[in-house]
């Protein structure tokens, strides 16, 4: 799994979790909600890590914590490959 798709699943986890909307992350983290809805929809395919941040603070967790499931243990980057 690719990271971006990791990250993106996760996100969606905690929203679940915590039955938060975009919207909620963009009133607890202050992320625009464009900004939010485009990752989660795949139309970009990365996110600046102040946003990652910023979705954590709003969910209450650390980076580390957000990092910490298992979803990020097969990560592997598709595009580039060191040889």
């Amino acid at each position: 799994m690719e990271i971006s798709d990791a990250i993106r699943k996760r996100i969606n986890e905690l929203k679940k979790e915590k039955n938060y909307k975009d919207y909620d992350l963009f009133k607890l983290g202050g992320i625009p909600t464009s900004t939010i809805s485009a990752f989660l929809l795949g139309k970009t395919k990365t996110i600046r890590i102040e946003n990652l941040v910023y979705i954590c603070e709003a969910f209450n967790v650390t980076l580390s914590e957000f990092f910490t499931s298992p979803l990020f243990d097969e990560v592997e980057a598709k595009e580039w490959k060191k040889e």
